[in-house]
Parts: structure tokens; C-alpha cells; sequence
């Protein structure tokens, strides 16, 4: 391993195999400890060059301290942000956007939990400030573990109340896996005999059925999945022209984006009077396998969902109905 020059005002730390740099500005925080700023990779050209420029700001005391923009610059070349989903670097990429919109040329020992209230009060939907307060937590939490600052103006901030998505009405559901509508007919179906994701679904490629089962790795929590199919949901697939490499796509086969089904499915509750959204159909379909009888690990191999998921859903599950299959199942089983 080499061996690491001893340099002023630097400190070098070991990660993972990586090495890191830190330079000590000088300056302090308001609980008096030390602010460093990561330097280049040790070994780049960069590297002597902004050592120089911090070591000579600190000479005459003139350290520029990181702004909100530096921060976020860094963080998304780090491996933390890398290592996630694509789905999830795409929504911090948007949040990111209002964030440096916000605050970008704030020093981050500006960035107050008072301004960071001003900002939510201006956001509308409570989904929307809770993903800003988490793209901010995870910003200055990076910021803390590289010594560039204490702050956490997102401590305390509790979360807005988002409500949940509801499942779709039986009579929605009932037409739409009917509809003439060929896009949102076999979107419904496999939605609701898969309980998957929007944004895994609209990706489901033809390569992907084998024979009566769906092969899928969800996005969001990278779970292989191997999902064998309703017999319905089977002929849905089969009467489906196969235009292009995906399954539910356009009338010249190419892909379907995620926010035109979305739209699209929307808009057919509009139809009916009913507002409602693809997330819902995950909740119809644990219902049914809860209500047919199906144990909750039995869910799991279908939706892909935590023990903890299923058993919250179960608490919307009609009473009724699910204690008829307990019954039933009873009265197969034995009586004594």
C-alpha cells in the first residue's frame, strides 16, 4: 500500500479500499470543531493544485466555506448515491433540482431548520416536503461523515401525513379487466395478478415470460422474483400482438413511459368517477390472496412485499369475506 505524504493541515483517511483527503480550513463550527474540505483523489493532477489554492485561502484567512451546491456536486459522485437504484437517484435527482434552487449558494452552517421550514411551507403535498426533508437528511449526513460540517437542520423535522393509496373499487377493477381499452385492460391485469410495481411492469419485456411464469427483479428493492401467472392474466398475455420488446407498449411497439400508463389508468377512473392510482392495484391483490386463503408467505412469493407490508395491508382486507375462506378452510380441514 503507498505510503501517504505527510502534508499541512491535511487529513488522509482509508475506506473501503479508497483513500480520502481532508483539509483543515481553520474555521470552525458553532460547536467549535474543525471544518475540513475533501480534497481530489490523492495521485490526480487536481490533487497538489487545490491544495495548493486551500492552503494558500488559509494563509490569508480567506477560505471559501462549501455551499449547499459544492455539497450536493460531491455527493452525487460518491458511492452512496451510486450504489442506489436507478428509480431512487432519479427522484433525488429531481428533489436535488428544488434543493439547489432553494439553497444552492448557502454556506451549509447557513442552512437552518427555520429556513428549511420557510422552503416546506411553499412545497405542495405532503409527499413532496417529506422526500425533500430525506433528500436534505441524506445531504447532510454525507456532509457530517466527510467532517464538513455538524448541521443537521432536518433533525426533528417530523414527517407530513401522506395518507395511503386506496385499493381500486371492485366495480373499477371489474371494468377495467374488461375494458376495450387494450392498454389499460392488460396493464390491470398484470398489476393486479402480480401486485408488482408501476415502473417494474411497464419494463416487463416478452423475453421475460417463461412459459406461465414472469421473471422480474424489482427495482426498488433488487428482489429476483419468479411469479407464476393467473390463469387469466395468462390469456391476457397471450391474445397480446407482440409488437416490440415489451409487453404493454405502444400501437408501433415501442416502450410505454411509466407516467403515460400512469395517466392513462387515472384517467379511465376519472371515467368512472373514481379517483384512483396504479399503487392501489398492489393493495387489491394482496387483499385477494389474503382473502382466498393464501398465507402471508404465500403473498410475499407473489407481491415481494416485507411480512410487515402484507400484514398492514391485511388490516384493509374485508372482515367479511375473509372470515367466509377461514370458514371454508375449516371445514376441509378437520373438525375436531
Amino acid at each position: 500500500m503507498a505510503r501517504l505524504p505527510k502534508l499541512k493541515h491535511v487529513k488522509f483517511t482509508r475506506s473501503k479500499g479508497k483513500v480520502y483527503a481532508y483539509f483543515d480550513t481553520g474555521r470552525k463550527t458553532a460547536n467549535g470543531n474543525p471544518i475540513r474540505l475533501p480534497l481530489p483523489p490523492f495521485g490526480t493532477v487536481g490533487f497538489y493544485d487545490s491544495y495548493s489554492s486551500f492552503l494558500g485561502a488559509r494563509t490569508k484567512r480567506q477560505v471559501v466555506l462549501p455551499t449547499i451546491s459544492d455539497l450536493a456536486a460531491l455527493y452525487q459522485n460518491s458511492d452512496d448515491f451510486k450504489e442506489r437504484s436507478e428509480g431512487t437517484k432519479n427522484v433525488y435527482r429531481i428533489t436535488l433540482k428544488r434543493v439547489l434552487r432553494e439553497f444552492g449558494e448557502f454556506p451549509l452552517e447557513d442552512v437552518t431548520r427555520k429556513r428549511v421550514y420557510d422552503v416546506l411551507d411553499e412545497i405542495p403535498g405532503p409527499a413532496s416536503r417529506n422526500l425533500f426533508v430525506a433528500v436534505m437528511g441524506v445531504l447532510f449526513r454525507y456532509a457530517r461523515s466527510r467532517d464538513m460540517t455538524e448541521s443537521n437542520p432536518v433533525k426533528d423535522i417530523r414527517k407530513s401525513k401522506t395518507g395511503e393509496h386506496e385499493p381500486w373499487p371492485q366495480h373499477v377493477l371489474t371494468a377495467a379487466l374488461i375494458s376495450d381499452d387494450d392498454m389499460v385492460r392488460l396493464a390491470v391485469h398484470i398489476l393486479y395478478f402480480t401486485g408488482q410495481r408501476l415502473g417494474d411492469v411497464v419494463k416487463l419485456r416478452w423475453s421475460d415470460v417463461r412459459g406461465s411464469k414472469i421473471i422480474l427483479t424489482q427495482e426498488k428493492t433488487s428482489k429476483p422474483m419468479m411469479i407464476p401467472m393467473h390463469r387469466d392474466l395468462l390469456a391476457e398475455i397471450e391474445r397480446k400482438p407482440r409488437l416490440g420488446m415489451t409487453i404493454i407498449s405502444e400501437d408501433n411497439g415501442k416502450p410505454v413511459t411509466a407516467s403515460k400508463l400512469r395517466n392513462a389508468l387515472k384517467a379511465f377512473g376519472d371515467g368512472l368517477g373514481v379517483a384512483v392510482v396504479p399503487h392501489g392495484l398492489r393493495k387489491n391483490a394482496v387483499n385477494i390472496l389474503l382473502t382466498n386463503g393464501c398465507t402471508i408467505p404465500e403473498v410475499q412469493a407473489i407481491t415481494g412485499q416485507s411480512v410487515e407490508m402484507v400484514m398492514h395491508y391485511a388490516k384493509q382486507v374485508d372482515q367479511g369475506a375473509l372470515g367466509e375462506a377461514a370458514i371454508l378452510k375449516f371445514e376441509r380441514g378437520n373438525r375436531t
